[in-house]
């Protein structure tokens, strides 16, 4: 599967191919022979693919530079002459998120320097026959057999969300009962929800399917299920919107937002720019919050590279 970097390149440069009015059968073709070298390989893929009768959003899938809901997406698109609409509103999805950094992206420089101290600190009492290698095994392996875990957690929050292990601990539920945590989950799982809702829009489906092809975007289960509401409320002919507002975890500042854009019928890109809006947000915030581990982190590998330093200087009888 392509990286986000290559999704962005690849669905740029076949939007702008579909702008020449080229043919869908051609795109990949065009792209295998005259795109950038990291993409030539896997369009050329989908161009064999689509000469053995796939279509194109098929031929995507099958050569992996489409997922499953890309392909799905690119499929309505094409069937409800909407393609440019559908590689433009992929672009904008991947343009937002090839620059985006977490907490942990931040930290994990001063992270890996932590990690390093842990193994240095105890060398110098390993290396002058001080302790025993098992000893000094325990010394270190101790310490990172709980750490790493902890980091992959960090940098694979979803995994904390929707694994089942999880669910069993009850930690989806937990984290929507921490004050200082809840609100940002809630409105960055539902902001995921609206954004693919109005991606699918785009793309020419209707609400019914845009709803049911977004909900799996959200990762915590109880959230997820009260999603349900929405097609409830929608069959019982209330708007999209209205339907919304009885969604349980529904971020109240959003409805003047959509009520307004509901009356210009531009619900769609509403929904995507709620999103986009806090992908902006989300960064000048992520550098504030990580300026207190910094600090942390940096004391804490200092603290041990100058132990280890001690500690070598002292049992060498340089002091």
């Amino acid at each position: 599967m392509l990286k986000p970097r290559q999704k962005l390149s690849l669905f740029k440069l076949l939007a702008q191919a579909a702008e020449h009015k080229i043919k869908e059968g051609e795109l990949f073709l065009l792209l295998s022979q005259k795109g950038p070298a990291d993409l030539k390989e896997p369009c050329a893929q989908a161009a064999i693919e689509i000469k053995k009768n796939s279509s194109f959003a098929v031929a995507g899938l099958k050569a992996e530079v489409f997922d499953k809901r890309e392909s799905k997406a690119i499929k309505t698109a094409i069937e409800n002459g909407r393609l440019l609409a559908a590689l433009r509103t992929f672009t904008t999805y991947y343009e937002l998120r090839i620059n985006r950094r977490s907490h942990f992206k931040y930290l994990w420089p001063y992270c890996f320097i932590v990690l390093m101290g842990i193994i240095l600190a105890p060398f110098p009492e390993f290396y002058f026959n001080k302790t025993g290698l098992g000893t000094y095994l325990l010394q270190t392996i101790a310490p990172l057999t709980i750490l790493l875990p902890i980091l992959w957690l960090l940098d694979h929050p979803t995994h904390l969300i929707s694994s089942k292990f999880s669910q069993d601990l009850g930690i989806p539920k937990l984290l929507l009962k921490i004050p200082s945590i809840a609100s940002n989950h809630i409105n960055n799982e539902m902001g995921s929800f609206l954004e693919s809702t109005g991606m699918m829009k785009l793309c020419g489906y209707n609400w019914r399917q845009a709803i049911e092809n977004s909900v799996p975007q959200v990762n915590n289960p109880v959230i997820r299920n009260s999603l349900g509401v929405i097609m409830v409320r929608m069959q019982r002919r209330d708007t999209f919107v209205d339907s919304l507002k009885r969604c349980e975890y529904f971020p109240e500042n959003y409805i003047n937002i959509l009520h307004a854009a509901e009356k210009a019928n531009q619900v769609p890109g509403a929904l995507i720019r709620f999103k986009a809006n806090q992908i902006i947000k989300s960064e000048s915030k992520v550098r504030d919050d990580i300026k207190m581990p910094v600090r942390t982190l940096s004391v804490t590998a200092g603290f041990l590279f100058c132990y280890a330093a001690f500690q070598a200087l002292t049992l060498g009888g340089y002091l």
